[in-house]
């Protein structure tokens, strides 16, 4: 999108005749897309997906996700007559141990980690 409007507004400059101003301005875009792109990202949020039994086994999970993440956002709650299925956002820095509590909870029935960044760069 940034190329576009960089490109129009390109040629509009040239077309008026302002070569210097369109030169400048091509510097200082392309000097400021490369520092962005060296620029560090944050750390991206991770999805988990758990599937449990009941309500109360799924208050309980949210618990032990509680006291392992520095971040944690419910995203959707699907409730099935025999199933419940709990999709989180969260940040933390020790997964492992995390994976091994859920592994060994009783009210976990299975679960799925996913990663993924929301691309905001330029």
């Amino acid at each position: 999108m940034l190329f576009l409007f960089w490109a129009i507004s390109i040629g509009i400059i040239c077309g008026a005749g302002l070569y210097v101003l369109a030169i400048v301005l091509c510097v200082v875009v392309t000097l400021g897309l490369f520092i962005t792109d060296k620029m560090a990202r944050p750390a991206g949020l991770t999805l988990i997906v758990v599937s449990c039994r009941t309500l109360d086994d799924a208050d309980h999970i949210t618990e032990i996700l509680k006291s392992h993440t520095g971040f944690l956002r419910i995203k959707n709650k699907m409730v099935y007559p025999d199933n419940i299925e709990l999709i989180f956002e969260y940040k933390t820095k020790d997964d492992a141990s995390m994976e091994k509590t859920l592994n060994s909870a009783e009210e976990v029935k299975s679960f799925s980690i996913m990663n993924y960044d929301r691309e905001t760069r330029i």
